[in-house]
C-alpha cells in the first residue's frame, strides 16, 4: 500500500475494514467520494493524482459544475461584485455513501 500504511491501517483512517480497502484497490468496489477524499487526506496524496487524473483547472471548474458542484466567487473588495474567475469554495455533494 502507498504511503507505508497497510490496509488495516488505511481503513481505520477512513472508517471501512481492511477488506473493503482490498475491494477497493482490486476494482471489485468504486469507493465513494467521502471515501476517496479520506483516502487522499490518509495518504497526503492530492485527490486527483490518487485517481490518476491530469484536467486542466477550465475543464476542471466545468466538471464540478455538471456535477452539481456549489461555486463561491471572490468578491471585490470595494464593490462586493464577484471577481471572474477567482473561485473560493466548492462544495460538492456526494451522491451517498453506502457501506458496502
Amino acid at each position: 500500500m502507498s504511503a507505508g500504511l497497510s490496509r488495516q491501517e488505511l481503513g481505520d483512517a477512513v472508517g471501512r475494514s481492511a477488506g473493503m480497502i482490498g475491494h477497493y484497490e482490486t476494482g471489485e468496489h468504486e469507493p465513494p467520494l467521502s471515501v476517496l477524499r479520506a483516502i487522499a487526506d490518509a495518504t497526503g496524496t492530492g485527490l486527483l493524482d490518487l485517481l490518476g487524473v491530469e484536467i486542466a483547472p477550465r475543464d476542471l471548474l466545468h466538471l464540478l459544475v455538471d456535477y452539481g458542484a456549489n461555486l463561491s466567487p471572490v468578491a471585490h473588495p470595494e464593490t462586493g461584485h464577484p471577481i471572474p474567475g477567482i473561485i473560493i469554495g466548492v462544495q460538492v455533494i456526494d451522491g451517498g455513501d453506502d457501506d458496502l
